[in-house]
């Protein structure tokens, strides 16, 4: 069978993430290659939440990244992807504040632009595979669906942007970024952090408790400290932002 290397374009598809799994399954794409589709029936979101979006309004994207030559962890690639995609948006909306949400949401002036899943594979516990799904509001200008206030391209700049030419520019960008040191990338991480130095409400085993947002450690967990400056990590699903 024909291996695909580059783009695959979809008009109608469950997810790009199961999409190119699929492929994966049958051995029939390399590293680099791009599904994009115009409508998702599943989109998946974090933790089993489903991504919403109206059908061809929007960049719908999973890159395959199956090159670990330099042994990656699944932490260093989400930082990665994080960096690349604000440094996309940034692009795009100059002098707009871009943040990232941990651990997985851009936001543009507080508000959510973009989201990102990455599904992982392991050999042991060599990562072999990852699977790097994202969406991104592009051309819809209403979202009565989101929990969280949302924001396109199109909101902040006013007019309508291609789809597939972003994937075309968010895979070089993703392609670069990966080249980096992990060093470099997580300072990059770091700057975009949302609310970092802040203190600021989070939802806690029900209740509400201030902390202050100091970063991520480079295994991923969100670290904050309270009130008596003594430092916490969490996990993805442990607490929640109230802001």
């Amino acid at each position: 069978m024909q291996k695909h290397p580059e783009f695959i374009q979809l008009k109608e598809v469950d997810s790009t993430n199961d999409y190119m799994k699929r492929l994966h399954q049958k051995q029939i794409i390399v590293h680099g290659c791009t599904v994009i589709a115009e409508e998702q029936k599943k989109g998946k979101g974090q933790r089993g939440k489903s991504w919403e979006s109206d059908s061809g309004k929007n960049l719908l994207f999973t890159f395959f990244f199956g090159d670990n030559q330099e042994n990656k962890a699944k932490e260093q690639l989400s930082f990665a992807v994080s960096v690349a995609l604000v440094k996309l948006i940034d692009s795009l909306v100059p002098g707009q504040k871009s943040t990232i949400k941990w651990p997985n949401d851009v936001l543009v002036n507080g508000d959510k632009i973009a989201g990102i899943l990455i599904e992982n594979r392991f050999a042991g516990t060599s990562l072999v595979a990852s699977f790097v799904g994202i969406g991104l509001n592009v051309n819809q200008e209403l979202f009565p669906r989101f929990t969280r206030p949302a924001c396109s391209l199109k909101n902040l700049t006013g007019s309508s942007h291609q789809p597939l030419d972003l994937a075309t520019q968010l895979t070089v960008m993703l392609t670069q970024q990966f080249k980096k040191g992990a060093k470099e990338t997580k300072e990059q991480y770091d700057q975009k952090l949302y609310l970092r130095g802040m203190t600021v409400p989070f939802l806690q085993q029900g209740k509400q408790v201030l902390y202050t947002v100091k970063g991520v450690s480079m295994r991923g967990k969100l670290e904050l400290c309270n009130e008596a400056g003594e430092l916490f990590q969490f996990d993805v699903g442990e607490l929640k932002f109230l802001r």
